[in-house]
């Protein structure tokens, strides 16, 4: 039985989901593959990325290291592939390390015959995920094991954790989830020409998590957050712009303030670009990666897309994949 589990992207409550607060991310038709089958010895394959176990002078997978550990998978070849979540300049930022771990949790368990939930999926993948790299929201594990649109929060001081739909529990802190309906069935995003260390990132913006000007910035990401949520499942573009204009200013002072280029010269000059007809917001932690580009209207994004791909930028058209992880035939 082989498994699939989608990419994601955060569009709002970035760096603020650390702090407590609610962030909205989706799941989108980027998609990590794992293809199983019966073999005596353990073997897991994901190419130019890496094997388990490693072979002589090649790349370890932490992650999949970590789950086989966990799991007590002794026996099974494993072939990880993924499609579109990178560009001819590297990787696009679309969570292909959640998506890997996801996938292979759910082959792993389906090839030893265990239940496979997704609040058991994401238990494991998100549990490795800290144990590995000692941070992280599991925001990006959740959009790839529930699909769709998660409000979410990670072991927050958020009102609205009360009135999240699932409540999961983990080794290192607790998720609740709720997944929202939307009109809208795919985002505009753009290559910013340049990859961004989200891991690099996020530590050097929690060396000031003690600061009055840190908290006032997460407190605005959160805001805009819930701002953004509200938009997203009305499908009211002005609203999104505003909400997505006030999270750019809390980023770039955050940026400011941590002296780290959240919002990039490549921000800036595709938000010149785009001017009145729309807006331009940084996605996951900023830095590069992918830029959310919104139309003000359907029209005007759809004429974006086609002028900036005529002028030499990389736009990918996201759509919204429901489905989260998969088992397949």
């Amino acid at each position: 039985m082989n498994s699939q589990a989608p990419g994601k992207v955060i569009l709002f409550g970035e760096y603020a989901v650390l702090d407590g607060y609610d962030a909205l991310v989706v799941a989108v038709d980027r998609h990590v593959q794992t293809r199983s089958r019966p073999q005596k010895t353990l073997q897991v394959d994901a190419g130019r990325f890496g094997c388990h176990p490693p072979k002589p002078h090649g790349l370890e997978l932490p992650f999949i290291k970590d789950v086989v550990q966990e799991l007590g998978v002794k026996n099974g070849r494993f072939d990880l592939s993924s499609t579109g979540f990178e560009c001819s300049e590297g990787k696009l930022g679309l969570g292909s390390s959640a998506a890997s771990t996801v996938s292979f949790v759910g082959a792993a368990l389906t090839s030893m015959g265990r239940a496979m939930t997704p609040e058991t999926v994401y238990k494991i993948a998100q549990t490795s995920h800290r144990r590995v790299q000692g941070l992280g929201s599991g925001i990006d594990v959740a959009a790839s094991t529930l699909g769709g649109s998660l409000w979410y929060n990670w072991d927050g001081v958020s009102s609205d954790r009360f009135t999240h739909e699932k409540r999961i529990e983990t080794e290192f802190g607790v998720a609740h989830v709720t997944s929202v309906t939307t009109p809208i069935t795919s985002i505009l995003t753009v290559w910013t020409g340049q990859p961004a260390n989200t891991k690099t990132l996020v530590k050097a913006v929690h060396k000031h998590r003690a600061s009055k000007e840190d908290a006032n910035c997460m407190a605005q990401l959160g805001e805009s957050a819930k701002a953004g949520r509200l938009a997203w499942t009305a499908g009211q573009r002005s609203m999104l712009i505003s909400a997505a204009q006030s999270a750019n200013e809390a980023t770039s002072a955050l940026g400011h303030l941590t002296q780290v280029g959240l919002w990039t010269e490549s921000h800036q000059k595709l938000s010149d670009y785009v001017g009145r007809r729309g807006c331009v917001k940084t996605t996951g932690a900023g830095g590069g990666d992918l830029a959310w580009v919104i139309g003000s209207t359907q029209a005007n994004e759809q004429d974006l897309e086609a002028e900036l791909s005529e002028s030499g930028y990389l736009c990918f058209r996201l759509k919204i994949d429901n489905n989260g992880l998969s088992l397949l035939g």
